[in-house]
């Protein structure tokens, strides 16, 4: 009984996070008050779900380089991230999340 109880405990912490993810095409960007927020759109513009970060440091730089370079060149990305609570005022597309990696999908 121990080692079931301490293996839910263990695993509980990979199941309770939610994260938000979408693949798809660079719709739209905004960089304004220290915050990027960009929408993918999957399915032409029928799915749409919006990301954004804050461009400190270098790894946050290097998600910038990557998601503007897939917006003019028209290859699609996958993004990840979490949802928060607190996201930018004024962003029109629903489900924002906080991203976590931007991966191209090269055309």
């Amino acid at each position: 009984m121990f080692k079931v109880i301490a293996f839910l405990m263990l695993t509980f912490p990979f199941f309770s996070n939610a994260t938000v993810s979408l693949t798809g095409k660079v719709k739209s960007y905004t960089i304004e008050g220290g915050i990027v927020k960009f929408a993918i759109c999957a399915n032409g513009d029928t799915v749409c779900r919006g990301f954004w970060f804050k461009p400190e440091g270098d790894y946050a730089a290097a998600m910038l380089s990557i998601m503007l370079t897939a917006k003019a060149t028209g290859d699609q990305i996958y993004a990840q991230g979490r949802p928060v609570a607190d996201n930018p005022a004024g962003w029109q597309y629903g489900s924002n999340g906080q991203v976590t990696s931007i991966i191209v999908k090269s055309n």
